[in-house]
């Protein structure tokens, strides 16, 4: 089996992962722990959604690319700009982000262009975006 790390090639999540990228809605199911709860990442015709633990769709997969529930919100990836979504599948910002991390802490930084800053949880600019290294991003 083929992994995306050859350091990892008998690593069951990561053969999981790899399946449940390549559309494989089982795969997706089965590379979470039974007592997860939170929506689970699923890929169906290309693009991302999310299901439940039992795998059923809860979470329409239209997205091109989507992170982890964090704090209840996920980033996703819609025709090249990222933006927030809650555990509904509602939208808390609308994509208009070049880039977006996951929460921590109640913030989640974002990148507009060439500038960093940080939306709160209700999707409100709480650290307006200006010119920061990403190097300097991480220490904080």
């Amino acid at each position: 089996m083929h992994t995306t790390n050859p350091n990892k090639q008998n690593n069951k999540y990561e053969i999981l992962k790899e399946k449940c990228n390549s559309g494989d809605i089982k795969a997706c199911l089965d590379s979470y722990p039974l007592k997860y709860k939170k929506p689970i990442q699923a890929k169906l015709n290309g693009k991302w959604g999310f299901i439940d633990k039992n795998g059923e769709i809860i979470i329409n997969p239209i997205f091109d690319n989507v992170s982890n529930f964090k704090e209840n919100l996920a980033s996703v990836n819609l025709n090249g700009k990222w933006g927030f979504i809650n555990e509904s599948g509602k939208f808390i910002t609308e994509p208009i982000f070049n880039y977006a991390w996951n929460f921590k802490e109640n913030f989640a930084s974002i990148r507009l262009k060439e500038k960093w800053g940080f939306i709160n949880k209700n999707g409100n600019i709480a650290i307006k975006p200006i010119l920061i290294t990403l190097s300097i991003l991480m220490k904080i």
